[in-house]
């Protein structure tokens, strides 16, 4: 078990179902302005709002905060290499809750599958909440994410199969 992992099991101290940021802030120790702040630079920290454009926090987010704060205050990560760690181990997971509902490489159709059906059957990557000016390669700015996101599979499916996956 990896030290983030060892951060994520320590829950809050009170249980309950919602946490405003004053609550969360007093459960972690940082000030609100610190959490806001981290929601625009972590993708895995998205706290919904209620109808009166409030933070509530679920003890998901509280343990997504506590991980990102060992990463960066006793770790010592950048806010750079605490984002790619965290993304990382939720590949990571991602990747064992996978594994655990498919041992075989044979779907329950009986078609074998391959790196291409795996990976057209993967959720689509979270959309970041900053603008970016373009991306290299052959995904064009007239392409929509759904395209780009499509021929990039395509390219990863076609990278695996060349390495002998």
């Amino acid at each position: 078990m990896s030290q983030t992992q060892t951060a994520v099991s320590s829950r809050p101290q009170t249980r309950k179902l919602f946490y405003r940021i004053n609550e969360v802030a007093r459960i972690t120790g940082l000030k609100p302005y610190v959490l806001r702040y981290w929601e625009s630079e972590f993708d895995e920290l998205t706290p919904e709002k209620d109808r009166s454009d409030q933070r509530r926090y679920r003890d998901k987010d509280v343990l997504t905060i506590r991980a990102i704060q060992k990463l960066l205050h006793d770790d010592k990560y950048t806010i750079k290499g605490a984002r790619a760690k965290l993304k990382g181990e939720v590949r990571l997971m991602r990747k064992g809750a996978r594994a655990a509902t498919s041992a075989s490489p044979v779907a329950s159709s009986g078609k074998k599958r391959t790196a291409a059906s795996t990976l057209s059957a993967a959720p689509a990557p979270r959309t970041s909440r900053k603008k970016t000016k373009g991306t290299r390669g052959a995904a064009t700015s007239n392409m929509t994410l759904g395209q780009t996101l499509h021929h990039l599979r395509n390219e990863v499916a076609e990278l695996i199969e060349i390495l002998g996956g």
